[in-house]
């Protein structure tokens, strides 16, 4: 379950650190093309280049996290098979959906 949850909390920082630095990466550019109108097409070159660079990065943080949920899925499976299935009040029938929240 804790490899589970730390993928998430891992996709999600990767998510979050991507877009803020899109969205600062985007301020600065249009700061810059303001400043200086004559260099716009370099700016905008270079501004989604890098942004294609930070997506990149985010992407592959997020495939690393799934395939660590995927590698230890079977193994958290298995640990949860033994806890007892009415925990929490959850009834019986939730045996492979909710259960596993116990």
């Amino acid at each position: 379950m804790d490899a589970v949850a730390g993928a998430g909390i891992g996709a999600g920082l990767a998510v979050l650190g991507a877009g803020l630095g899109i969205g600062k990466l985007a301020a600065a550019a249009v700061e810059s093309i303001a400043r200086q109108p004559s260099a716009a097409g370099d700016i905008r070159a270079n501004m989604i280049l890098t942004a294609a660079f930070v997506e990149g990065v985010a992407l592959f943080g997020e495939v690393i996290c799934l395939l660590a949920v995927l590698k230890w899925w079977p193994i958290i499976r298995k640990t949860m098979e033994n806890r007892p299935r009415e925990c929490l009040g959850l009834p019986s029938a939730l045996k492979g959906t909710a259960a596993w929240i116990c």
